[in-house]
Parts: C-alpha cells; structure tokens; sequence
C-alpha cells in the first residue's frame, strides 16, 4: 500500500548461504526479534562515533578486558569486587566517605615521602604488644 516501502515477508524460517553478505542503507538499519537475537562469530568488531547500550540485566563471562578510557564516570548504588590481587595507580587520589571506613589487613604499611598526617577530633592508637614512636624531634602536648 504504501509505495515508499518494500517488504519481503517468507512463512517459516529464512536462511541466507552465501560466502559474504553486506547490508547497507543511507538511512538508519533497525532489527527486532520479539523473542532472542543472537550474533555468533569468532570475531565481533563494532565501530561508532556514538553508542548507547540499555539492558536491564546483564552478564559478560570472558578471559580478558581491556579498556582505554579518556574519561570513566560510574554512578550506582553497590560496587563489590572481589578479585585475588588489586593493583591501583594513580598521580593523585581523593576519597570521601561519609559513614565509616573500616579497612581489616593482615599488615598495613603507609609511606608518605614528606608528610603523613593523621587528624581527628578523638584520635586512638593501640597496640597489644609494642607501640614504636621513632624520630629526631618528637612534640607531645
């Protein structure tokens, strides 16, 4: 009925064989599946100037991510990570938490090259065994 569209519509199952199939528009190409899209390959390469990607849940199993990012904003309401080894470096690092920080560690080991800085309106330190103060000059009071 209308002129301006083309509809090629086959009952049952289609399947395209063929060695390489291009698909290409001046407009936009839109695919819909009222029930799974799959894309299977041994190799996935998707190319935009501008993407978006809405999906309510999601799961992504593999052996390796790599991300080169100029600029990474997360906003929710859990982060877990639960990872064997974590490494972070950065040139700077700034942290606010407005509840509690607990951090519970076999060993901790703060090196600051010039100042190191603790500073609190109640301020505790214990030791089981032995406290170690250390230094040319030690101010008290």
């Amino acid at each position: 009925a209308n002129p301006a569209v083309s509809l090629f519509q086959v009952p049952g199952q289609l399947r395209v064989s063929a060695g390489k199939v291009d698909i290409e528009s001046q407009g936009g190409i839109a695919m819909q599946s009222g029930q799974a899209l799959t894309l299977e390959s041994v190799q996935l390469n998707i190319q935009s100037d501008k993407g978006l990607c809405v999906v309510n849940e999601m799961e992504y199993l593999g052996k390796k991510v790599t991300s080169t990012v100029g600029f990474f904003h997360f906003i929710g309401n859990v982060y877990e990570s639960i990872v064997e080894r974590l490494s972070q470096m950065s040139r700077s690092s700034f942290r606010v938490t407005e509840g509690v920080e607990q951090v519970r560690a076999g060993m901790i080991d703060f090196e600051a090259e010039k100042t190191a800085r603790v500073h609190s309106k109640y301020t505790v330190v214990t030791a089981e065994d032995l406290i170690k103060v250390d230094g040319k000059q030690i101010h008290m009071g």
